[in-house]
């Protein structure tokens, strides 16, 4: 009686080791648009101009390989995001909870495009966040732009603009890495391991092929 193994039955659960991913659900918060009321007396002093800001940069990831060769991937992996925290501005008549603000583009080119916002909206604590489709990879471009930020109160009423910020990244360019850190690719390590199943599942067929 022949039995015959097939030889992927060998691979399989060794592709499976090293090429199988753990997807980590994530989610992104909107912005929530300022309100403006016309209607309403919400006086007509602007308010104060805000100050104090910095600047956090995160940018797209490749797959993580953690330990026996599993890739660990996230849903938000090719999300960039720039964070800009700011002291909130004050107001005579509105609430600093309910002060919007808006970015405006002075020079350069922001990576999601040629605009940065018209709308004004609330900060999420003492945070003004930007999101863009920066690809789960390794390789990204540089980019270099410079924006201000203006506070607008309940009656539309803008500020004076913020200090100039310039917000700039130098990019990755993983093929070029010297310290070891290159693409996120099969080792040859790996390679080998799979061209030794791939002998050692000729040889059993071989065998039971014979039998």
């Amino acid at each position: 009686m022949r039995i015959r193994y097939p030889f992927w039955l060998v691979l399989l659960p060794v592709a499976v080791t090293f090429e199988g991913r753990q997807a980590r659900a994530c989610s992104l918060a909107g912005d929530t648009p300022a309100v403006i009321d016309l209607t309403v007396d919400n006086g007509t002093v602007p308010p104060s101009a805000p100050s104090h800001i910095s600047t956090e940069i995160s940018r797209g990831v490749g797959p993580e390989t953690s330990g026996c060769g599993t890739q660990s991937a996230s849903s938000c992996d090719g999300i960039g995001s720039i964070s800009l925290r700011l002291s909130p501005s004050t107001d005579d008549r509105t609430p600093a909870e309910k002060l919007g603000y808006r970015t405006i583009l002075v020079a350069g080119t922001p990576p999601w495009g040629s605009a940065v916002s018209d709308v004004a909206v609330l900060m999420r604590g003492e945070t003004l966040g930007f999101h863009w489709i920066d690809d789960a990879d390794d390789d990204q471009e540089a980019f270099d732009f410079t924006v201000v930020i203006v506070a607008v109160d309940a009656a539309g009423n803008e500020s004076d603009p913020s200090e100039e910020i310039r917000i700039r990244h130098g990019g990755r360019d993983p093929g070029c890495a010297v310290d070891g850190t290159g693409p996120r690719t099969p080792t040859a390590a790996v390679l080998s391991l799979l061209s030794l199943a791939f002998l050692v599942a000729r040889r059993w067929q071989g065998r039971f092929s014979s039998a």
